[in-house]
């Protein structure tokens, strides 16, 4: 209920009287009956205007502590469709479920990005894990962006392999994964050597990887990992070499420290 009634306080000061009414009216004339609350969250940028939110730091505050995420960015449409689907009543879980999956399996691109955004906040929510990994096989930008970042739910429901898949989409995309929810948290050593895997893709054609993921294969630097932290010690970019030196002097794995031996000279005056 708090997530209601901070997404009606703002509603209340960014929506004009007309906009305000109507949501009001919904409300109120959709009580037990869950078919208008569907119909109003698909006719909703018909009513209500698609301007970004920015919240200020006390109500963003207010946000994270009560169900630790934020809308900040959202736009007021689609903060309007969280309000109205939060007032599905979850009483009955086979009509709560049978509603909401009504509306997963029939949504356009920007209906399907609002439910994943608000997707931790629905009841029963092991009945959404076949929608949350759909949404990261997704082509869709939005839909992916929606699950993937500062979004709890994944990091809390998705079992390793679908974590991983995310992670390194997110890095396949050229995407930050600095916005993914629970990322140091979640970190395993699978999802190490895929990056390693797709790290050696990337320099055999070429290319490059964001010194930033380096620092999830840092945990797990082994005889077969160390190599990759030498190649970054090794390149021009002043990045890899900083993560390189980090990674070793994070790790407990010996050859680390050789390796720190060794680059000593080239690595004078970086600080972290």
């Amino acid at each position: 209920m708090t997530f209601i009634k901070l997404t009606k306080e703002i509603l209340a000061t960014h929506v004009s009287t007309e906009e305000n009414l109507w949501l009001d009216n919904i409300i109120f004339i959709s009580r037990d009956n869950e078919k208008i609350l569907q119909t109003a969250f698909i006719a909703m940028p018909k009513y209500i205007k698609r301007t970004e939110i920015v919240l200020n730091g006390g109500i963003k505050s207010r946000f994270l502590d009560s169900v630790n995420f934020s809308p900040d960015g959202w736009s007021l449409d689609k903060l309007a469709r969280a309000f109205i689907i939060l007032h599905f009543n979850p009483e009955s879980e086979k009509n709560y479920v049978k509603g909401l999956k009504e509306l997963f399996e029939t949504a356009e691109m920007n209906e399907l990005a609002t439910l994943n955004s608000f997707i931790p906040l629905l009841s029963y929510p092991n009945n959404w894990l076949p929608y949350a990994k759909d949404a990261v096989r997704s082509n869709m930008g939005p839909v992916f962006d929606a699950i993937a970042f500062n979004n709890p739910y994944p990091s809390t429901y998705f079992d390793e392999a679908a974590w991983n898949q995310l992670v390194l989409k997110t890095i396949f995309c050229g995407k930050s994964i600095q916005n993914i929810y629970g990322l140091k948290e979640r970190t395993n050593k699978e999802l190490a050597y895929m990056i390693s895997d797709f790290a050696h893709e990337r320099w055999a054609a070429g290319r490059t990887l964001s010194s930033e993921v380096w620092e999830l294969v840092a945990p797990f630097i082994d005889d077969l990992l160390i190599n990759d932290i030498e190649k970054l010690f090794q390149s021009e970019n002043k990045q890899d070499q900083s993560i390189a030196k980090k990674a070793c002097m994070q790790s407990d794995f010996k050859p680390t420290k050789d390796l720190l031996k060794k680059y000593a000279d080239s690595l004078i005056n970086q600080e972290f």
